[in-house]
């Protein structure tokens, strides 16, 4: 192992320097550039950002439903059915060919070509 030499500090000291920020904003809009000002502005902002205003019983406002498309009662209880032979078929037939779908590593040709056999049993696992 190689010594440490003054010119990897004097590199890890030019690197270092390409981090540093140099200023911010503040909330206001002003431009911070002194370091202290710029750590508290860093840990504000971010005490903030993670900081959860949820309270319990809290719904999101009805406004934020309105305009979003609905799926009808009908077409919810099909999806929310049970899948079909015809469906997990239909997928089988849409997926690209040399591609393990699971992580059992059998290919798509290998499900397609003994279809007959394993369609029952797909159908089980899902």
């Amino acid at each position: 192992m190689d010594a440490p030499t003054s010119f990897f500090f004097g590199l890890e000291k030019k690197n270092g320097q390409r981090r540093v920020i140099h200023s911010l904003l503040s909330g206001t809009g002003q431009e911070i550039t002194e370091p202290s000002q710029i750590r508290r502005r860093a840990v504000s902002f971010y005490s903030t950002l993670y900081t959860s205003e949820y309270e319990e019983g809290e719904t999101l406002s009805e406004g934020f439903w309105n305009g979003l498309p609905q799926v009808s009662e009908e077409a919810n209880s099909q999806l929310e059915g049970p899948l079909t032979i015809q469906e997990l078929q239909t997928a089988l037939q849409g997926m690209q060919g040399r591609r393990a779908p699971g992580i059992d590593g059998l290919s798509v040709e290998f499900y397609k070509a003994y279809w007959d056999v394993l369609s029952n049993d797909l159908l089980d696992l899902c």
